[in-house]
């Protein structure tokens, strides 16, 4: 058990902003617990006594991790499982997954905007590590895919949010790379590249 809760402190805590990051996360510790497919209605509570108690202990574990990781303001969307309706119980964890997609999977505008203002505000400093952050910069960008963002101008975000002490840097890959080559795909390698020097 002490390995799952050392994998549970990889799924960050949900915030009400942070449902594109906290989803795929909470998705993969289910899976490594062996309860996504009763979240993801895959597997329904079977009828013999013995396989249901399994199933039960699975739909808990899933309820529970879940709500583990649901910050305070959202403790309360964790919900037990549905009454029987004929022979089909839906399971708590299944129902608080639906609920939590229901309000939170489509970024409206106003999430968007915040997901742009902390990208192009994103700063890079020289004591980080600068792949890693990098890497969270770029997930920022995915999150931003309903902007249409031409990748030039991403990389030129990716850029000015290097140090300062990689002004120079910045300076010769925007001097000898083409403003139509100039994607992330062709940066950051050289900027992996750099920092590993």
């Amino acid at each position: 058990m002490a390995d799952n809760n050392e994998m549970i402190k990889n799924v960050p805590k949900f915030n009400g902003r942070n449902f594109i990051l906290w989803q795929p996360a909470m998705e993969a510790y289910l899976m490594q617990l062996g309860a996504w497919r009763v979240v993801n209605g895959t597997t329904t509570a079977p009828a013999d006594a013995a396989a249901r108690l399994a199933w039960d202990l699975l739909d808990d574990r899933a309820g529970g991790s879940i709500r583990l990781t649901l910050g305070p303001l959202f403790a309360h969307m964790a919900l037990p499982q549905g009454a029987p309706v004929g022979n089909v119980i839906t399971a708590g964890s299944r129902r608080t997954w639906q609920a939590l997609q229901a309000r939170f999977s489509d970024t409206g505008a106003a999430g968007v905007f915040v997901d742009f203002s902390q990208a192009v505000k994103f700063k890079i400093h020289d004591r980080d590590d600068i792949p890693t952050k990098l890497g969270e910069l770029d997930s920022i960008f995915h999150r931003l895919t309903a902007l249409a963002l031409p990748e030039n101008l991403h990389t030129m975000i990716m850029l000015s949010a290097l140090p300062d002490s990689w002004d120079n840097i910045a300076s010769t890959l925007l001097g000898t790379t083409a403003i139509a080559a100039l994607t992330p795909n062709t940066i950051i390698p050289k900027i992996h590249e750099e920092s590993a020097r």
